[in-house]
């Protein structure tokens, strides 16, 4: 629902990353719309999405790799990326028994 994408909107421009204290920029360059790749995150004015980006990374590719692949991109495009991947991990975060 909007209230649902408006909610996640102001946690990406939440000031803290909430288990960790570090001060984080705002993620402007990321957009999250119902409109745009079924609500997906992606970087803003394009349809790639962060997914996208993040599976290159971790299959081995470089950001001049990802760059390379997609040259509409910047280099802060992708830096924001793992940035908001980061901040999604970290949140999601529990603890768990030791064995």
């Amino acid at each position: 629902s909007k209230h649902y994408y408006k909610l996640i909107l102001l946690r990406i421009q939440a000031q803290y990353y909430p288990m960790h204290g570090i001060k984080m920029e705002k993620l402007d360059r990321i957009q999250i719309s119902p409109k745009v790749c079924l609500g997906q995150p992606v970087i803003r004015g394009t349809r790639i999405t962060l997914n996208v980006i993040l599976k290159m990374l971790a299959g081995g590719k470089s950001v001049e790799d990802v760059i390379k692949a997609y040259p509409e991109l910047e280099v802060d495009d992708v830096q924001q990326t793992m940035r908001y991947a980061a901040w999604v991990v970290s949140d999601r975060l529990s603890t768990t028994p030791s064995m």
